[in-house]
């Protein structure tokens, strides 16, 4: 279905482009989102226990 799109977009590599996109840069996003929503509840008086452990359990895993 995607062959045609791939050969109009030439020189794109989209392999390369999906394992980019889908890849660290995805997670290294949902990371900041996940630290700014402990920073907002922090600041709200909210203690976010939870949502650290999560946090720092995907900092920790290896990509």
């Amino acid at each position: 279905m995607l062959v045609t799109f791939e050969k109009e977009s030439l020189p794109l590599d989209w392999n390369g482009f999906n394992e980019f996109h889908h890849g660290a840069k995805v997670a290294r996003q949902d990371l900041k989102l996940l630290r700014d929503y402990v920073a907002a509840g922090e600041h709200q008086g909210k203690r976010m226990p939870s949502l650290r452990q999560l946090v720092a359990a995907a900092t920790a895993f290896p990509r």
